[in-house]
């Protein structure tokens, strides 16, 4: 959301920071800007809009937000499905539970539809991504 009360989506491409380390704005890429008000004087108007129908995409390769115009952020880190299932194992190693949990990650793509890694892993398996099989 910015200052002004624009709600925006996209992938950040880029940030900038300020000799200090401050943030002084971000490079977002892939940007839509949701309509509030249009879907407010739907509503209004007796219609029962869906608000996905209300994001417009932005047209252009980029689009630069200044921090200033900033008033809050919402940023979902998606890790990469091998690295994450990497840092699972070390982890439940660590805490000698490696052998004894079955390791199941589901990702979602843009589609809505979604898949645990083991689905992922047996479509395009190697010895390396395997799950973890329950300790007996």
């Amino acid at each position: 959301m910015t200052t002004d009360d624009h709600l925006y989506a996209g992938t950040v491409a880029d940030y900038f920071l300020r000799a200090d380390g401050e943030l002084s704005g971000l490079l977002l890429k892939d940007i839509k800007r949701f309509r509030f008000q249009q879907m407010e004087e739907d509503r209004k108007a007796g219609l029962k809009p869906t608000p996905k129908d209300y994001w417009k995409e932005i047209p252009g390769a980029n689009f630069y937000l200044p921090a200033e115009k900033i008033a809050n952020l919402n940023i979902r880190y998606n890790a990469p499905q091998k690295e994450l299932r990497q840092d699972l194992e070390r982890w439940l190693e660590s805490l000698n539970l490696g052998e004894s949990v079955t390791i199941s990650l589901e990702s979602s793509d843009n589609s809505g539809s979604s898949q645990t890694q083991q689905d992922a892993d047996s479509e395009s398996s190697s010895e390396d991504d395997s799950p973890i099989p329950p300790r007996h």
